[in-house]
């Protein structure tokens, strides 16, 4: 059994995001949840996918009335590209 890790970026989580995700990563977690409370969220998952192979990786909660649907969309595509994978929904983990 795996248990996944929350990472909250309520304060500049941007330069412990490579640590954080290195360190889940090698304590055996299978996913690294952001949710998007006080800052993006986004941004934390793009800094794990360049430090990880193996780790999923997902917002846990993505606020969607400051973006339109396509700039969402786009995102999340982007990011899934770029972590070769690794990014999941919610609604559809891999």
């Amino acid at each position: 059994m795996q248990l996944d890790m929350s990472f909250p970026v309520d304060s500049n989580a941007l330069p412990s995001a490579a640590e954080v995700a290195r360190a889940a990563e090698e304590l055996g977690f299978g996913a690294l949840w952001t949710p998007e409370t006080g800052h993006n969220g986004f941004l934390p998952l793009a800094i794990a996918a360049e430090h990880t192979r193996t780790l999923t990786i997902g917002t846990a909660v993505a606020i969607a009335f400051p973006r339109s649907p396509m700039i969402t969309a786009q995102l999340a595509w982007d990011l899934a590209a770029f972590s070769q994978g690794a990014l999941c929904s919610v609604l559809a983990p891999r």
